[in-house]
C-alpha cells in the first residue's frame, strides 16, 4: 500500500505551532501504514463498535417474522395501523434518541455516548419481551429506539474518527456488514415462532446478550482522538492515537488532526450556516432517497409481501434476504476504498430502482401463476443485493467523511433523524397505503425514487474515497463558496 502524505501543518498559526513543537511533529510526516500495520491496532475496536450495528440490524428486522403473533396475543391482529406503530415507535424512538445524540456524543464522547445507548436498549428488551399489552409493547419498542438513535450516531462517528484513512470506508462497510448479521439472526430467531407459542418473547430477550456485551467491553476502547483534541485532552489524545495507529505513525496522526481545526463547541444552529446547511441537507438527503426507493418496507414487511403473493415459505424467503443482504455488503466493504463510495452509490440506486420495476411487472401477472412468486422474489432479492452493494454501507462512511469536526457529531444526528422520520413513514404508512392503492402504485412509486436517487449522487455528491478529512473539508467547502 502506497504512503500517504500529509500536507504540513499551518505553522503560521502560532497555538499550532505550539501543538507541533509540543508533540515534536516533524515537517513532512507520512503515513506508515503497511509497515506499523496500523489496522491491526484499531480493528478490534472497531468490531466492538459494530455490536452497536449489530443491535440496530437486528431490532430492524425482529418484527419481520413475529409481527403477527405479537398482534395475535395482544389483541390487535385484525389493525393494520396498530401493527404499523408498533413497527414505527421504534423509529420515533431513534428519532429522539437521534436528536440528543449530538449533544451526548460532543459533551460525553463518542464512547460513553455509545455506552449510554444501551440502557435504554437492555430495558426496552426487558419491557418488550413481558408485555401483556400493546401499551407496553409500545413502550419497549420506543425504548429500544431511544437507544438505537443515540448509538447508531456515535457508533459511526466512532469509527470514522479512529478508522486510518485508506481504510475508513472498509471499516465504515463492516459495521452495514454486522447490521445484516443482526438483520439475518432476527429473520432466523423468527422462523420457531410459528412453531413454538411464545417464542417472539424469546427473539426480544435474545438481543441483551450483544447489548451487555458492547456496554462491557466498550470499557477497554479508547476514545475518538479527535474528540479529545477538540475537547483540549492532549495528553488523552496522545495516548489513544498511540493505541490506535502506534507510535510511528504518531506524528502523521497529529499533523491530519489538527491541520486547519481548532477546538470549538457549537450548536444546531451553526448548521443553519448557508456554507455548512448545502453540505449538510446533501447528506441528510440521500436517506430520503435510501428509504423512499422500498428498502425500508421489505426489511419490515418482506414476509407479509411474500405470503400476500402466496409463497408458503415466506419466513424463509426472508432469511434467503437476509443472506443476499450479508453477501453484498460483504463485496461493498472491497470495493468501497477502491472503486469509491460516489459510484457504488449511482449504480446502487439503479440497481434497486430495477429491482423494484421488477417486482411491478410481476403484479401484471395471474395472481395463481406460480411465475408470478418466482419474478417478485427475483425483484425483491436483485433490490436487496444493489441495496447493500452501495446504498446501505455507503452513506454511513461517507457523511462523517462530508462534515467537518467541529459540526461532524450534530450534523451526523440530523442526518441521520432524517433517516429514522422517514423510515419511520415507510413502517407506518405501508400496509395501509398497500391496502388502498396495491402493490403496482407503491413498487413504481419507489422505482422512480431509485432513479432520483441516481441522479442526485451523479449532480451533488463529490468523491471522498482515499482522502483525508481535511481535504474533503476544503474540497466541499470550497465547491459551497463558488
Amino acid at each position: 500500500m502506497k504512503e500517504q502524505s500529509i500536507p504540513l501543518l499551518k505553522t503560521a498559526d502560532k497555538e499550532l505551532a505550539q501543538i507541533a513543537a509540543a508533540l515534536e511533529i516533524p515537517e513532512s510526516p507520512a503515513l506508515d501504514f503497511e509497515g506499523s500495520l496500523a489496522w491491526r491496532l484499531s480493528l478490534p475496536h472497531v468490531c466492538i463498535a459494530a455490536i452497536g450495528a449489530f443491535l440496530f440490524g437486528y431490532h430492524s428486522g425482529v418484527l419481520n417474522a413475529t409481527l403477527q403473533f405479537i398482534a395475535r396475543d395482544l389483541g390487535f391482529f385484525d389493525n393494520d395501523f396498530a401493527q404499523g406503530s408498533v413497527v414505527s415507535i421504534c423509529l420515533v424512538g431513534g428519532l429522539f434518541g437521534c436528536i440528543c445524540s449530538g449533544t451526548i456524543a460532543d459533551e460525553f464522547g463518542r464512547r460513553r455516548a455509545v455506552q449510554l445507548s444501551t440502557a435504554p436498549i437492555i430495558l426496552g428488551c426487558c419491557v418488550s419481551a413481558v408485555a401483556w399489552s400493546i401499551k407496553f409493547m409500545m413502550l419497549g419498542r420506543f425504548l429500544v429506539g431511544l437507544g438505537l438513535g443515540i448509538g447508531s450516531s456515535a457508533t459511526t462517528l466512532y469509527v470514522s474518527e479512529i478508522s486510518p484513512a485508506p481504510l475508513r470506508g472498509t471499516y465504515g462497510a463492516i459495521c452495514q456488514i454486522a447490521g445484516c448479521i443482526g438483520l439475518l439472526v432476527s429473520f432466523a430467531m423468527g422462523l420457531p415462532v410459528a412453531i413454538i407459542n411464545g417464542w417472539w418473547r424469546i427473539c426480544f430477550w435474545m438481543p441483551l446478550i450483544p447489548a451487555v456485551i458492547l456496554l462491557l467491553a466498550f470499557e477497554s476502547c479508547p476514545e475518538s482522538p479527535r474528540w479529545l483534541y477538540k475537547h483540549s485532552q492532549w495528553s488523552e489524545a496522545e495516548t489513544a492515537i498511540k493505541r490506535l495507529w502506534g507510535p510511528a505513525n504518531f506524528a502523521v496522526a497529529v499533523a491530519d488532526l489538527v491541520q486547519g481545526e481548532k477546538p470549538e463547541s457549537v450548536s444546531y444552529v451553526d448548521l443553519c450556516n448557508k456554507e455548512t446547511a448545502k453540505v449538510v441537507l446533501k447528506g441528510a438527503s440521500i436517506f430520503i432517497f435510501q428509504q423512499f426507493s422500498g428498502i425500508g418496507a421489505i426489511v419490515f414487511f418482506s414476509s407479509t409481501l411474500f405470503r400476500n403473493a402466496g409463497l408458503k415459505s415466506d419466513l424463509a424467503a426472508s432469511v434467503c434476504i437476509g443472506f443476499v443482504n450479508l453477501i453484498a455488503s460483504s463485496i461493498a466493504t472491497c470495493l468501497i476504498d477502491k472503486v469509491g463510495r460516489k459510484t457504488l452509490l449511482m449504480w446502487s440506486f439503479s440497481g434497486m430502482s430495477l429491482g423494484m420495476s421488477i417486482q411491478a411487472c410481476a403484479t401484471a401477472l395471474p395472481a395463481s401463476s406460480i411465475g408470478k412468486i418466482y419474478v417478485l422474489l427475483f425483484g425483491t432479492v436483485f433490490h436487496v443485493f444493489m441495496y447493500a452493494m452501495g446504498v446501505g454501507p455507503v452513506p454511513m462512511a461517507l457523511l462523517p467523511e462530508m462534515f467537518p469536526n467541529r459540526i461532524r457529531a450534530k450534523a451526523m444526528a440530523f442526518s441521520l433523524s432524517i433517516l429514522w422520520i422517514t423510515t419511520g413513514l415507510v413502517g407506518m404508512l405501508y400496509l395501509p397505503m398497500l391496502k388502498k392503492f396495491g402493490d403496482l402504485f407503491l413498487f413504481s412509486f419507489f422505482a422512480f425514487v431509485g432513479l432520483l436517487g441516481t441522479l442526485f449522487v451523479r449532480e451533488c455528491i463529490t468523491e471522498t474515497k482515499g482522502r483525508s478529512l481535511e481535504e474533503i473539508e476544503a474540497s466541499l467547502f470550497s465547491v459551497a463558496k463558488q
